[in-house]
């Protein structure tokens, strides 16, 4: 117990020093002002899953001062102070710029409590919440930065203030919440001031004695002969205490409100007061000058520790004793946690290099410790996977957008800060005399001339960000997004933006592939040596990437497929083409999924193939049967998780082929395409790019309108014949004029050779809706199955009446059968059962035919009534707003066009689902690539002889921009190097 006791100390005495306040009195809550407003936000306690645990809530605290907003009809800014490890009371008066910044921006200034602390507690009580894992668990980072976007996306609704950009402000490890919240959601965010974020502080990007080198550097250069009495005095310590009542000489030297035990009682207590006045080296006292001005004042023949004593009472005051315990704080604990579980900052020092005795960070005993204190091991790469760090400059300089990374280079976290600028609107403000969070403290008249100019920078930048936002919104204003989405169909040929109830359930399932009546097209002959190129592999993939309770940690095995046929290796940093699956077993796509395959060789590419979770063979809890079981089971069922998944296999395989340099592109389809995009936007420093095809990003929360899909079915229908349209339009009323009679079904049945009896009218027009729906969907050279419908239709004898020509159209396109099977759409199939819970969970698509604007009756997406049946048939409700939340969608344009970078958005304009998909160039490297005649996922299945022209060049097209991509990835890592 003795590494777990010396490593808790460690940690405690390290948690004054990631604040941004040095918390030493109460004073700050005496001085807020009245126009300080507290709300509370009921916040949900796990945004990451939906076991029914996972839907609880809790009072979130957060405070506004609307005393200099301009309002959100002049959509005037917001300032988002983040909250970190600690209460929110000191920060309101503590953290400066927000107010002293407020009546120039006519800011609305926002503060928001972090969960877990002062006020902000789940579970009822700080006892409760902090009682074991099972409760601290939903305590991290990332769902805390969940919290922050659920809080300012409500005010902002509240408020009408759509249009007011967010401006997030930290310091230290709110520093880093703040960048990591730009990152993460910059449709919620328009920029981040991270002032003292030591991100480069985890998995050894840093190294281990960066903090204690400057703490050493910062004394040496206050004084030659004070670092070197401190330098010295550790061994004297040893010297003494190893003596006969060695410990209570030193405690009497140290005038110690208790007895020592333990010298590394007293080395534990100086090492931090040096590490603490170095690191909050604030003027106009300069903690660091006071300290060695009572070492090197002491009385001439001072021995050693009583020059160091000198110190002690120069910086604490002339005490009667000194407490050299480290009472438990809600801060110490609170930090403890986070420590022990994801912010895992390998701070140490080794031999001689600092003015410090050794203490190398080592991550077994420390994982060990962490284990013994909570019964759950620490995830010491998770920061990395999930908010990168690695090579960030490389990364970030053609992603990200609109960070300040301040840092003063005498504090000690800025040896793992940002201090070279990474792109024009990512940058890094320094100042050689500045010490932690100085920046974004109150203004004081005694500040130095260089901290003024460094917050003057700081508001200059911050002006260009809102004065261009404010721009971009006055252009977008001109015109609307769907207005012109709408637009291409008019166009003719080749269009490439780039350059050139149950009813309820009735939501048109997702999937490159037709996995109803129709066939697919037949792919290219496969030789048996493919099958032999492709290799299985199996990940112990974490069940849980969000949370830290005991059974976050449980695993399964994932299913990942690799063929090496192709790449050029890891040393010619060859490239990696990640397909990542979908709502259906990975085996299929294996083969139908042409483009990685048909591209290999080109580019000469690693091809990877991730099986989504709860799908194939990639199930967790042993057994689809126990992972369908209920919510509790499937409540990790989930985009987030399933992206997080492809993160971790894909960084899994980069190290284990030493291929850190190989670049990323990831790609998928329809739901797969919205993954890709997704991925991303939320792992740049994994995927270098992505193509998304087919995929639906716009169609959550009413973006796209909630028509768009069954129009598209209905056009496609009416421009492959009038008469048609027309006889399948007039077909539903006549079905119901059927049904209305005595022996209504009976006679449907027959007409219809229906397998079973007919129970409503509703079961065969649904069985119709869904067959028209899937043939426009797939309407895919060279069979158009739209077309082959119509012929069955138009090509019934002209005596045939309304229902017998939509008989022969059935028979068309499904085949002459014995009967016809009107539940063939809704067999519970493993992707049935799947898609169904990931729809009543979030992927909530309002698709409905609302109007008599289709050929199909009016049936308009019912929110309450989905929510309602989800409820019962999972006991959780769907969450219809989380995937805008987390992944954005709204204003997408103004959004990401000067922030993120290389997604292909590909679609085919006869392919319903293009609705809600994005058909306008967002940037010059957030491309739309669409073909007119093209359906659902076309440009990612193989090619073949008798493909159209237009679809020749819309893959070409794709592959010249994701050369284009590579070509500057190459260069950038030539430059790097």
């Amino acid at each position: 117990m003795e590494n777990s006791s010396r490593w808790s100390r460690q940690v405690l005495s390290l948690i004054k020093r990631l604040s941004t306040i040095l918390r030493e009195s109460e004073i700050f809550s005496e001085l807020i002002s009245d126009d300080f407003q507290t709300f509370f936000y009921n916040q949900t306690l796990d945004h990451f899953n939906y076991r029914p645990e996972s839907y609880y809530t809790f009072q979130q605290r957060y405070v506004m001062n609307f005393k200099y907003w301009g309002g959100a009809n002049a959509s005037a800014p917001i300032f988002a102070y983040l909250g970190a490890e600690a209460a929110l009371d000191f920060d309101l008066t503590g953290v400066g710029f927000p107010v002293d910044n407020a009546l120039q921006f006519k800011a609305l200034l926002v503060y928001i409590e972090h969960r877990y602390y002062g006020q902000s507690i789940p579970f009822g009580s700080r006892e409760e919440a902090l009682k074991n894992a099972s409760t601290r668990g939903y305590f991290n980072s990332a769902q805390a930065i969940a919290d922050y976007a659920e809080v300012l996306e409500y005010i902002k609704k509240k408020l009408l203030a759509e249009n007011s950009p967010v401006i997030v402000i930290g310091g230290s490890y709110g520093g880093m919440l703040a960048s990591w919240f730009r990152l993460k959601y910059p449709h919620v965010a328009l920029g981040a001031l991270a002032s003292s974020a030591p991100i480069l502080y985890f998995d050894d990007i840093t190294p281990q004695n960066g903090y204690y080198s400057i703490v050493t550097k910062d004394f040496r250069e206050a004084s030659e002969s004070c670092y070197s009495t401190i330098r010295e005095s550790w061994s004297e310590i040893d010297r003494v205490a190893s003596e006969p009542n060695g410990l209570s000489i030193l405690s009497k030297k140290f005038r110690t409100c208790a007895e020592l035990n333990k010298s590394n009682e007293l080395k534990d207590y100086l090492e931090t007061m040096y590490a603490v006045a170095a690191q909050y080296n604030h003027p106009p006292r300069y903690p660091v000058t006071v300290v060695c001005g009572g070492i090197d004042g002491a009385p001439e023949g001072s021995d050693i520790l009583s020059r160091i004593f000198a110190g002690v009472v120069a910086y604490r005051g002339n005490s009667s004793c000194y407490n050299t315990s480290v009472n438990p704080t809600e801060t110490s604990e609170g930090w403890r946690w986070q420590t022990c579980s994801e912010m895992v900052m390998p701070i140490g020092r080794g031999d001689n290099d600092t003015m410090f005795p050794p203490s190398p960070f080592n991550l077994t005993t420390f994982i060990q410790a962490c284990t013994s204190l909570y019964d759950v091991p620490p995830r010491p790469h998770w920061i990395t996977t999930y908010y990168g760090g690695h090579d960030i400059k490389l990364i970030l300089h053609r992603f990200a957008s609109n960070i300040i990374f301040s840092n003063g280079l005498r504090d000690p976290y800025s040896s793992a800060g940002v201090l070279k600028n990474i792109s024009h609107t990512v940058l890094a403000i320094h100042t050689v005399n500045g010490s932690h969070c100085l920046d974004i403290l109150p203004a004081k008249s005694t500040d130095p001339e260089w901290l003024i100019m460094q917050r003057k920078t700081e508001v200059e930048i911050i002006e260009s960000w809102i004065a261009q936002y404010h721009a971009d919104l006055d252009a977008t204003r001109k015109r609307t997004l769907y207005s012109l989405q709408w637009l291409p169909f008019l166009i003719p040929t080749l269009i490439l933006s780039c350059c050139v109830s149950a009813a309820q359930f009735n939501v048109p399932r997702l999937g490159p592939l037709s996995r109803g009546i129709l066939r697919n097209p037949e792919p290219a002959a496969v030789s048996e040596s493919f099958y032999k190129d492709l290799k299985t592999f199996f990940y112990a993939q974490t069940l849980d990437h969000f949370n830290y309770r005991p059974e976050s940690y449980k695993t399964f095995r994932q299913r990942y497929v690799m063929n090496f046929k192709h790449w050029g290796g890891a040393k010619a940093g060859a490239p990696i083409f990640a397909y990542l699956g979908a709502e259906a077993p990975l085996d299929g796509d294996l083969v139908n999924i042409g483009f990685v395959n048909d591209n290999a060789a080109r580019f000469n590419a690693l091809l990877i193939y991730i099986e989504h979770r709860y799908y194939g063979k990639s199930i967790p809890f042993g057994s689809t049967k126990v992972a369908l079981k209920n919510a509790s089971t499937l409540g990790y069922f989930n985009s987030a998780q399933a992206i997080a998944d492809y993160a971790a296999v894909l960084m899994h395989v980069k190290k284990r082929l030493h291929a850190q340099n190989s670049p990323v592109i990831v790609i998928g389809g329809s739901y797969g395409g919205m993954l890709a995009s997704w991925f991303r936007l939320k792992y740049p420093h994994i995927a270098l790019g992505a193509l998304a095809s087919s995929a639906p990003i716009l169609y959550f929360d009413e973006i796209a309108p909630e028509i768009g899909y069954y129009s598209i079915v209905t056009k496609d229908f009416r421009e492959a014949s009038e008469s048609c349209y027309r006889t399948i339009r007039r077909s539903w009323s006549e079905i119901d004029r059927i049904a209305s009679k005595p022996n209504g079904l009976s006679i449907l049945s027959k007409r219809f050779k229906t397998c079973a009896h007919l129970e409503s009218s509703f079961e065969l027009k649904d069985y119709l809706d869904s067959i028209y729906a899937e043939a426009a969907q797939y309407n895919e050279p060279p069979t158009y199955p739209v077309t082959v419908v119509c012929k069955g239709i138009n090509g019934a004898s002209k005596r045939t009446d309304t229902l017998g020509r939509i008989f022969h159209g059935l028979v068309a396109i499904a085949g002459k059968r014995s009967c016809y099977d009107t539940k063939e759409f809704n067999y519970p199939t493993e992707t049935y059962l799947g898609w169904r819970w990931q729809k009543c969970s979030e992927m909530v698509l309002p698709i409905g035919h609302a109007t008599n604007d289709t050929m199909f009756q009016p049936e308009p997406f019912n929110l309450n009534r989905f929510i309602k049946e989800c409820n019962s048939l999972y006991s959780v409700s769907p969450r219809p707003h989380w995937v805008t939340t987390y992944y954005g969608g709204r204003d997408i344009k103004l959004i990401l066009h000067r922030f993120a970078s290389n997604i292909i958005f590909s679609n085919g304009l006869r392919d319903p689902y293009s609705s809600g998909g994005v058909l306008e160039n967002i940037s010059d490297t957030l491309v739309a690539v669409y073909t007119r005649h093209g359906s659902h996922c076309l440009d990612i299945l193989p090619s073949q002889k008798s493909d159209p022209q237009w679809l020749v060049m819309q893959r070409k097209m794709e592959v010249e921009i994701i050369k284009g991509w590579m070509d500057k990835y190459y260069t950038d890592l030539a430059n790097r190097r």
